[in-house]
């Protein structure tokens, strides 16, 4: 779907579906956009993969990604981009109270590539069920901020992984001492900071 958006409603009709691929792209002049309610009726949808690349003559125009919302019967949700990050808001995500597995992955090495990646403490207040949660970040000198109670409310959580480079990760099993730490508070006000070797402060 080169240049062209997703509107309001594409997918009705479609109920039965439990399953859906997107492939976003981008051309010299514009990127492809989703608007909010594309997938407005797939009462039935469980499983949503998103790719979205952008060329890098539109690191200037990087995409705005809307509320997932209309969707209460996704469990997976896959969302990779090439040529920029996107950074979860609790507002993508308001309407997934059935989302089992998160998976975010994205990589930016532009000149105005992120230099911060942060997990708000109410990012995951309307997703209960979540069990896995992985972010793989490959980019330039960037920060991951995770906020004191960003994980507090997911009591299922099994499995968090977290990459902020490609040669760096971190992950931590229910019965991890830090993942105990993360869910009973015990952290410094601001929360955890992962900065790579070698990278430099914003």
């Amino acid at each position: 779907m080169e240049g062209a958006a997703l509107p309001a409603g594409v997918f009705h009709g479609l109920d039965n579906l439990k399953t859906l691929t997107v492939s976003m792209q981008g051309n010299e002049d514009s990127h492809s956009t989703i608007e909010t309610g594309a997938f407005a009726g797939m009462s039935r949808l469980e499983t949503l993969e998103i790719s979205w690349p952008i060329n890098s003559s539109n690191q200037q125009r990087r995409p705005t990604f809307p509320p997932l919302d209309n969707i209460p019967t996704l469990e997976l949700l896959t969302i990779t981009t090439r040529g920029w990050i996107f950074t979860p808001q609790a507002s993508h995500l308001r309407d997934l109270p059935n989302l089992q597995t998160l998976v975010i992955r994205g990589d930016d090495y532009s000149e105005t590539a992120p230099r911060r990646f942060r997990l708000n403490a109410n990012l995951f207040e309307s997703n209960p069920a979540l069990e896995v949660v992985e972010i793989r970040l490959e980019t330039n000198n960037i920060q991951i901020a995770m906020a004191r109670d960003t994980l507090s409310l997911l009591h299922g959580l099994k499995e968090f992984s977290l990459s902020p480079y490609s040669d760096s990760e971190i992950s931590l099993s229910p019965n991890s001492p830090l993942m105990k730490d993360i869910l009973n508070g015990r952290q410094s006000p601001n929360g955890y900071t992962l900065i790579p070797p070698g990278a430099t402060s914003p």
